[in-house]
């Protein structure tokens, strides 16, 4: 006996999308279309130094594998080389080889906050295929070696680390095969222009500030102070046991406004 419930379910897009509508997301009574009003994240740890306008991967992450828990075929495609600056000064170092070389890649850097991510600093060239990937991937590892750190981690990967943990090992990936009726749904239901905006400069430099803040609270790299003239964040506190530390006045630098958590 075929069970109603279950084809009632299989493509109930607004049952799936409920975490979205909690979040603030809404269908427009106007129209009938499903909108959101996504701005820029200013909690995120990246600079966007090149961004692609064709491809809205945070489209791509909340609706189409968060929501309706399908891998989208862009996504298939895309392959990551991965660099992994050891401290926050390789970090910078980086970026300024993403800002100043390799010009038509797609790409970005920063501290890397997911817990499941064990490396603390990130940086990614984006490319549409496993061949293409490959090519790159020596280009980066060369410059980064000769340039940065002759020891960082290069790889290439096989698109975002989240859809390995939700889907499995991506050698095992395979288009779904709903993929063409949940599309029919998105164009008639979604409205996704407004996803492609770009990172501004004031965001940049506010990212960038907080990268030697996170550099010195949260993934304690000492090498910060190479980007703070050598005055730490830090002081250390008064002692009373032998020998005793006397408190002799605090950094020459301010802790940011906000707690360590929030940073």
């Amino acid at each position: 006996m075929a069970s109603k419930y279950l084809e009632l379910t299989r493509f109930d897009l607004i049952g799936k999308c409920m975490p979205l509508f909690q979040a603030g997301w809404y269908m427009d009574a106007s129209d009938n279309r499903i909108k959101a009003m996504p701005g820029q994240d200013l909690n995120a740890p990246w600079v966007q130094v090149r961004q692609n306008p064709a491809k809205p991967c945070l489209f791509f992450h909340q609706v189409q594998a968060g929501c309706l828990g399908y891998i989208p075929t862009p996504c298939l495609n895309c392959y990551k080389v991965v660099a992994r600056p050891r401290t926050v000064v390789d970090l910078f170092k980086v970026l300024e080889v993403q800002e100043n070389r390799l010009l038509e890649y797609f790409c970005k850097c920063g501290v890397e906050t997911r817990p499941t991510v064990k490396y603390p600093y990130g940086a990614y060239w984006y490319f549409n295929s496993a061949a293409d990937g490959l090519i790159n991937h020596r280009i980066v590892k060369v410059e980064l070696h000769r340039d940065v750190d002759p020891d960082m981690e290069v790889v290439l990967k096989r698109g975002c680390t989240e859809f390995e943990q939700r889907f499995g090992p991506s050698d095992k990936w395979q288009p779904c095969p709903d993929e063409a009726i949940w599309q029919t749904l998105i164009d008639q239901y979604f409205d996704v222009g407004n996803w492609t905006f770009l990172q501004p400069a004031a965001v940049k430099l506010f990212v960038k500030r907080r990268w030697i803040e996170m550099a010195a609270y949260q993934v304690k790299d000492p090498t910060y102070l190479a980007l703070t003239g050598g005055a730490p964040f830090h002081f250390e506190p008064v002692t009373y046991h032998e020998p005793r530390r006397i408190y002799t006045g605090v950094s020459s630098l301010q802790p940011p406004a906000s707690s360590p958590k929030g940073v």
